[in-house]
């Protein structure tokens, strides 16, 4: 359990808004020293149209990932994207080069990211 007195308002029930943080993004600090960067639903909403518009995905899509759902590309490029052109996912438990051709095999994607 967690315990201690709440740090804010409660929050209200039902739908998030755009504008609400989806979550917060641990950057690797490539140029600078790493921090979180708050990303809101919409942030998420409009990148996975985007990038889903790019690739040209539709509902006949099934994305094989092998990227960790904790980096932004795996997590966006892969699966909000697939998800939000109504397409599927197939999530590998991480990468593996002896396991790829087995997952291509079984998961019988239209494309992969790695």
């Amino acid at each position: 359990a967690i315990e201690g007195d709440p740090v804010g308002p409660p929050v209200a029930s039902g739908l998030a808004a755009d504008g609400d943080i989806a979550l917060l993004l641990h950057t690797s600090g490539t140029t600078s020293r790493p921090k979180l960067v708050p990303l809101s639903h919409a942030n998420l909403a409009a990148s996975a149209a985007h990038i889903g518009a790019t690739l040209g995905l539709t509902s006949a899509d099934r994305c094989l990932n092998i990227m960790p759902l904790f980096h932004i590309h795996g997590l966006i490029a892969a699966v909000l994207s697939s998800l939000a052109a109504g397409g599927s996912v197939f999530c590998t438990p991480g990468f593996n080069a002896l396991r790829f051709f087995h997952w291509l095999g079984e998961a019988k994607p239209s494309w992969y990211t790695a």
